[in-house]
């Protein structure tokens, strides 16, 4: 039997609406449950390759982020605001991070 190609469209576009749900729906499992800024830049900087953007802290209010802590160069503070400034509903931005002078580590033994 030679299969219809209207009944073939037809189950191909079913399947397509399959594919689509499924993909949706695997995107909203990676994404924290949250509507705030604050949770999602903190969750993007918390899911960051750079273990010194992990330990950062983000506090959000109203499309107004503001980020806290450490990290061990210009370039990484820098990279925390632009990480969330991209993020959709973040109006402005604060950096707070502090950037540690050269050679804290060994200083911060003793």
């Amino acid at each position: 039997m030679r299969p219809n190609s209207v009944t073939s469209t037809l189950v191909d576009r079913q399947m397509q609406r399959w594919y689509a749900a499924q993909a949706s729906q695997r995107a909203a499992e990676r994404q924290p449950a949250c509507d705030q800024p604050g949770d999602l830049a903190q969750a993007r900087l918390s899911a960051s390759p750079f273990l010194s953007l992990r330990g950062l802290q983000c506090q959000g209010q109203n499309g107004h982020v503001t980020i806290r802590g450490r990290v061990p160069t210009g370039y990484l503070r820098d990279l925390s605001a632009i990480l969330v400034r991209s993020i959709d509903g973040v109006r402005r931005v604060t950096n707070e991070v502090e950037v540690l002078p050269l050679g804290w580590a060994s200083a911060w033994r003793r």
